[in-house]
């Protein structure tokens, strides 16, 4: 929300004078260009804020409805935080505003430096289960981090970390989940209304052959989690536990066992990490 309403409205706000021609109207003018470029990014700053606000009473509104009570302390510290991340990814967006002369390509430089997403190891975690070759040379946490330690340094992501270090450029490098190497099969029970997720199952019938291999909750409250109407129960898999039906049983726990599996509630799963890398002085 935050890239995408200062890339619109800051994107252009430069560029865009000079490609519809209107600049070289406005720039003539007895007005102090540091007066237009600073009224300009005032106002991007001030829609872009309001674009935010709005965005977090649809969120209050939400965990209000479902949720009944006080608003959490974290909510307003984390909108902080975001209407400051907000400030910084303006003024980068009017850097390249500045620089480039077309509206589409400072938009794009902005977004792109703004939202890299490599999703490499995501591919490879989720492939190796359905491609006997990826199984075969990825079979093992060790494997998987060798595999994963060479496509990083032939990566473009590498070449960016290094370009962004030579120019003096912190990064922040995170991911939006984690995995668990799963090799327990917990056979389960569900109607054709239970989500396919092999770590969790929403459903209105649902149990676990064998309870010690999940956690069962017939109030979404209990999770906070927003309520999914009457019947509907949350299994979730413990330990390194992945669900899978009596019918063809043992093909899927073949398929399956061994698979890095994300969407429960360890902390493999849901700790994220954050690197923050500072260039060396």
């Amino acid at each position: 929300m935050v890239v995408l309403s200062t890339a619109f409205f800051g994107g252009d706000a430069i560029s865009g004078e000079f490609q519809n021609r209107t600049g070289y109207f406005l720039v003539p003018n007895p007005i102090r260009r540091s007066a237009i470029y600073v009224g300009k990014w005032v106002a991007a700053l001030a829609a872009s804020t309001i674009i935010l606000g709005i965005f977090a009473l649809i969120m209050i509104a939400n965990g209000l409805y479902y949720y009944p009570g006080s608003l959490p302390s974290e909510f307003l510290e984390s909108l902080a935080f975001a209407w400051f991340y907000l400030v910084a990814a303006l003024s980068l967006m009017f850097a390249f505003s500045s620089l480039f002369k077309s509206t589409s390509i400072s938009i794009l430089m902005g977004v792109i430096l703004l939202l890299f997403v490599f999703n490499f190891v995501d591919l490879l975690t989720h492939g190796r289960s359905e491609s006997a070759i990826l199984y075969e040379v990825a079979r093992d946490e060790m494997a998987l981090r060798q595999i994963t330690k060479q496509w990083f340094e032939r990566s473009v992501l590498f070449t960016l970390l290094r370009e962004a270090s030579r120019r003096g450029i912190p990064a922040l490098v995170t991911s939006d989940h984690g995995s668990i190497h799963c090799q327990t099969p917990a056979t389960v029970f569900a109607k054709r209304d239970a989500t396919a997720n092999l770590r969790y199952k929403f459903g209105e019938d649902l149990r676990a052959e064998r309870p010690e291999h999940a956690l069962l909750f017939s109030n979404s409250d209990d999770l906070r989690l927003p309520r999914r109407g009457l019947g509907g129960n949350t299994l979730l898999a413990v330990g390194d536990t992945f669900f899978v039906y009596p019918t063809k049983l043992r093909e899927y726990q073949t398929r399956y066992r061994g698979s890095f599996l994300h969407g429960g509630v360890t902390p493999e799963e849901c700790i994220l990490p954050v690197a923050l890398l500072s260039p060396r002085r």
